[in-house]
């Protein structure tokens, strides 16, 4: 796939609102880039209802809300795939734990209330999945747990 094609793709993607992930090495370890929803995506499951969220990496970038500049349209609430926006009694709430980082909330948000700034707990990616997973095995072990006893 060329790298043209590879933008098309994206694009489309982006459009489409779907979540990017990808495992977090570092870029000379082999990887794959999943496009996700949460209506199919097993691993946006695992974050939304096991605790999968503890399987995520600090993103390099997160999303701040501005409160006082958001006009309560609710259109980050309709895009947003880990429920991190909500609307209650016509206000939107924003759950940054629940937050994954993946702007899509942003790019719909016209009024600029949503923006992503420089993570202050960022860490760079591990070299290989190897290192990865064993920085993560006990956030595995958890959110299996969690999953078998909650089903």
């Amino acid at each position: 796939m060329s790298k043209e094609e590879m933008r098309e793709v994206v694009q489309e993607r982006w459009e489409k609102k779907l979540v990017f992930l990808t495992g977090n090495v570092s870029v000379e370890s082999p990887n794959a880039i999943c496009t996700c929803c949460d209506c199919c995506c097993h691993f946006l499951e695992a974050v939304n209802h096991y605790g999968g969220k503890s399987l995520l990496a600090d993103a390099h970038f997160i999303v701040e809300l501005e409160s006082e500049a958001c006009d309560n349209c609710g259109k980050c609430v309709k895009v947003c795939n880990t429920y991190a926006h909500q609307l209650e009694n016509k206000k939107h709430r924003y759950y940054s734990e629940r937050c994954i980082s993946c702007g899509a909330c942003v790019l719909v948000c016209k009024s600029q209330a949503l923006k992503m700034v420089e993570n202050p707990s960022y860490q760079p990616p591990r070299r290989d999945f190897k290192n990865l997973g064993l920085k993560l095995l006990p956030s595995v072990i958890f959110s299996g747990i969690k999953a078998k006893f909650s089903r």
